[in-house]
């Protein structure tokens, strides 16, 4: 028996266009986000011309928010040139989706706990099999601090990855991605592209990325493009409860001292939970 060769299917006129707009804002993206942090290797001090000398302040000014912040500020702006402000609105709309209240609530549980309970579990075996290399897990600061913090503080404010990326993310990337390709090997890309965008924090030593081998976070951040991806259709292309919320939860949780990762620990949770989803049917569906 002789195998024939599989014949692409070609992209119809709109996938054509999607894909042509879709390549131009990654590259305005990385344009500034990589330009930026270009600045930082070019200009050693570049940090304290435009910031507070000395300290902290001589990296986290208003510069490297506009580079932490590219993916949103791109995807405001492809959609106002695409679409005006009509498809700027339909897009924040999504925040509504879905809209029985019971369900969105539902849905944001999952969003917000599906990830820490995986670590949870992760440092249970490790408990049970007494090795170390699975971390370990505040119950108590993961589930009851970090959610208390998010919704009565103002900690979002100085943190810039959850307002600064997921709307350009999820908001504008991913129903792109999902017209030219099916969920599982979209969520995959989109999660592989999200960690190479990060290269330039492992570069750069005042970051909290620094000190965080990038083979494990690129593992972690592409497995959880795959389970972003089966919460974005699940929730009928709500971006806030897909991306933002579980950014969010993991960003606090880190900075809280929710968990405590030997590495492993960070990726482990979001494998499993792809894993899971990909069996999911709905993720097995064609790209429209």
């Amino acid at each position: 028996m002789t195998l024939e060769p599989i014949e692409p299917v070609p992209l119809h006129p709109g996938q054509r266009a999607t894909s042509r707009r879709l390549a131009l804002w990654f590259g305005a993206v990385f344009l500034v986000t990589w330009g930026i942090a270009g600045l930082y290797f070019v200009v050693p001090d570049i940090g304290e011309r435009v910031g507070s000398p000395g300290g902290e302040d001589a990296y986290h000014n208003w510069l490297y928010y506009l580079a932490v912040y590219a993916p949103t500020l791109c995807g405001i702006g492809f959609l106002l040139a695409e679409g005006g402000w009509r498809a700027l609105a339909g897009t924040l709309v999504g925040m509504l989706s879905p809209r029985r209240p019971l369900a969105w609530a539902g849905w944001l549980l999952v969003a917000a706990f599906a990830l820490p309970a995986g670590w949870w579990l992760f440092s249970l075996i490790g408990q049970a099999l007494g090795v170390d290399w699975m971390g370990r897990t505040v119950p108590a600061t993961v589930f009851i601090t970090v959610p208390v913090t998010l919704t009565t503080t103002l900690y979002l404010l100085p943190d810039p990855g959850p307002v600064g990326e997921e709307f350009g993310w999820r908001g504008y990337a991913m129903p792109r991605l999902l017209d030219l390709m099916a969920p599982v090997p979209a969520g995959m890309l989109l999660g592989a592209i999200w960690a190479i965008w990060h290269i330039p924090a492992f570069l750069i030593s005042a970051s909290s990325q620094a000190q965080l081998p990038f083979l494990i976070f690129f593992l972690s951040l592409t497995a959880q493009g795959v389970f972003i991806c089966w919460l974005y259709i699940r929730t009928g292309g709500n971006w806030f409860l897909a991306g933002f919320v579980p950014h969010a939860m993991i960003n606090c949780s880190a900075n809280l001292g929710g968990f405590q990762s030997e590495y492993w620990h960070y990726a482990l949770s979001p494998i499993l939970l792809a894993a899971l989803v990909c069996l999911d049917p709905a993720m097995r569906r064609r790209a429209g």
